[in-house]
């Protein structure tokens, strides 16, 4: 996972549909399919693979449309297409969310030389690690001290907050539309809350339902 993917949030995605739906190169049923591809979104992982048929089942739509509203959204860097999923399948995406202006640079350079590495200095790495090289046959009596164990997982992350806020307001298309209606500033304070585990996303609910009574 990317470091960017790491500070991915509900926010985030909550200004990338704004700006899909405010884009004069695409038309709503683009927008959509954009606001569907964030909705398969995994903000903890960076993946999304729903497949061409899924995505036209919940909008009602042919798969053909789908495809042309997919390449709208490349050609606007809305997205990038990885190619397909280990063992064929549904196409991988990475999502544009932060709205980066070189996103398609970064993102054709690094998932390459992510992939030959993982192929081409494997052999390598293990031959470094075991004190091993192409024509010796004694291994290495360097003592290593013990692994230090990776860090805890955090209990909560804002694809989870975003998950729930949306199943809460009455599904994907009903979830989204009250989202949109809330300050990114109230937002905000409410996600810090859930992930500090300060507060669960019944409490933000009512807090946002409270807030939209008043205005």
């Amino acid at each position: 996972m990317t470091e960017a993917a790491k500070k991915i949030s509900l926010i985030d995605k909550w200004k990338a549909v704004g700006r899909a739906t405010t884009d004069a190169r695409l038309n709503n049923t683009d927008a959509c399919v954009f606001f569907r591809l964030l909705f398969h979104h995994n903000s903890k992982t960076d993946l999304c693979f729903p497949s061409q048929e899924t995505l036209a089942d919940a909008l009602n739509t042919s798969a053909r449309t789908i495809r042309s509203s997919i390449k709208k959204l490349e050609q606007s860097k809305y997205l990038k297409k990885l190619g397909q999923r280990s063992g064929g399948g549904s196409n991988r995406y990475a999502l544009n969310i932060i709205g980066s202006e070189d996103f398609f640079q970064a993102g054709g350079k690094k998932f390459p030389e992510q992939r030959k590495k993982s192929t081409d200095d494997t052999m390598k790495e293990k031959r470094k690690e075991t004190g091993k090289s192409a024509g010796e046959g004694k291994e290495s009596t360097k003592l290593r001290g013990p692994s230090p164990k990776p860090p805890a997982p955090p209990s909560r992350n804002p694809g989870e907050f975003q998950a729930k806020l949306v199943k809460l307001f009455g599904g994907i298309q009903e979830g989204w539309d009250v989202l949109m209606e809330v300050p990114s500033d109230l937002l905000e304070e409410l996600e810090a809350a859930y992930l500090a585990e300060d507060m669960e996303t019944h409490t933000a609910r009512d807090r946002i339902l409270k807030h939209l009574s008043e205005t």
